[in-house]
């Protein structure tokens, strides 16, 4: 498992890869902790997944448990989630039409399709520029297939 997340302009990005283990899950949750300390208005969040599964009942519960405790939460201008998984992709889809978050959010199957809604979101997004973060950070990156 890979966790790797990063800083490009107004997005925060996180990028996992493989199998979604326990250290990695409290990895991210650490992540989301931290970055919900920095959470200014406008700002956009981008999560890529590669070859992930999906998350166990107790990961999604720690998941929603870093959220909960970040007051700022609605002032996230967007949050785009990259899955290349189509079954990933709908069940996402799914529990976000009866959970939702206190910001806009949409599942994505390419960081591309993902960045390009970021930027409607907010027009500070810079899509090159976030892939370019994206490609020095996460060796392979741009070779990854969606």
């Amino acid at each position: 498992m890979k966790l790797v997340t990063g800083t490009a302009g107004v997005c925060e990005w996180a990028f996992i890869h493989g199998t979604l283990d326990d250290v990695t899950m409290e990895q991210f949750v650490a992540h989301l902790r931290r970055m919900s300390e920095r959470i200014e208005p406008g700002r956009v969040v981008l999560d890529i997944t590669h070859d992930v599964g999906m998350p166990t009942a107790v990961q999604r519960r720690r998941i929603v448990e870093a959220l909960q405790s970040s007051p700022k939460l609605d002032l996230v201008a967007g949050h785009a989630l990259v899955i290349n998984s189509t079954l990933g992709r709908g069940l996402l889809t799914a529990i976000n039409w009866i959970v939702r978050p206190p910001f806009e959010e949409r599942v994505c199957a390419t960081p591309t399709e993902a960045l390009d809604w970021l930027a409607t979101r907010n027009a500070a997004v810079d899509p090159s520029s976030v892939l370019t973060s994206l490609e020095r950070a996460v060796p392979g990156f741009s070779a990854l297939s969606w």
